[in-house]
């Protein structure tokens, strides 16, 4: 999915809130962001992101780990990762 130049840690928070909810199917009810750097990479500059959410799917809710790359130049997610919190 194609986005604008990402240029702030409160832009990658809101994407990658958005991009959970998207691919999880669960709305985030609470979440706490471990965290959002921006890294020099050879084919661009990532911004590296991890945050832990409280989601709600139906009645149930869960914790999870997220943990994403995305681009910051286009906004690209390149790699996302959710996976249940023990």
């Amino acid at each position: 999915m194609k986005r604008a130049e990402i240029s702030g840690w409160e832009n990658i928070k809101r994407l990658l809130i958005e991009e959970f909810e998207r691919r999880v199917g669960a709305e985030v009810k609470d979440y706490w962001i471990d965290t959002i750097r921006l890294e020099p990479h050879e084919s661009g500059d990532l911004w590296i992101a991890r945050l832990r959410a409280v989601a709600r799917k139906g009645v149930s809710r869960r914790g999870y780990l997220v943990s994403a790359e995305i681009d910051a130049i286009t906004g690209d997610v390149k790699r996302f990762e959710a996976r249940p919190a023990r």
